[in-house]
């Protein structure tokens, strides 16, 4: 029996890639500020001179501090890396939600079951199936977290 045939929301897609896009100026922000704090703990040095004349450059800073002020720039930057991530991978949502559909059903046996149908013509047929009308699915099938999938071959109506 078909319980739902469900495709994705792309609205609800696109109102979450600008809700990420919206926090990229933010942190964009929050990277120039630490690059410029690093480079100037960096660059913070004095001279001075020994008691034989000789002159030197010496950090103002420690080693520490400055390895703190770069480890934050580098937290600064995994953050903006793992942004554009989700950013891309809702990109890539969008792209192949457009052209799927996610049939469930329930055996006779109560089993769930779960079909992924992602080509053009089966996409046609699954918009245009009834709820709690049996059909017959052929295809290749596994089982994950106790729903079996099923990924068609055929769907036809059952007899």
């Amino acid at each position: 029996n078909v319980v739902v045939v469900r495709k994705a929301d792309l609205a609800a897609i696109d109102e979450q890639i600008r809700a990420e896009n919206a926090k990229l100026p933010e942190i964009e922000r929050r990277h120039a500020a630490a690059k410029e704090r690093s480079d100037e703990l960096e660059r913070a040095s004095d001279t001075v001179t020994d008691r034989f004349g000789n002159t030197r450059r010496v950090q103002r800073n420690s080693e520490r501090v400055i390895g703190e002020a770069r480890v934050a720039v580098d937290r600064v930057v995994d953050e903006k890396r793992k942004l554009k991530q989700r950013v891309a991978r809702l990109e890539r949502e969008k792209v192949t939600a457009a052209s799927t559909r996610t049939i469930v059903g329930k055996l006779d046996d109560g089993t769930a079951v779960q079909v992924d149908v992602d080509a053009p013509a089966m996409i046609a047929l699954a918009d245009e199936l009834a709820t709690g009308v049996k059909y017959n699915v052929a295809g290749v099938g596994r089982i994950v977290e106790g729903v079996l999938r099923v990924k068609p071959r055929t769907i036809v109506p059952a007899e």
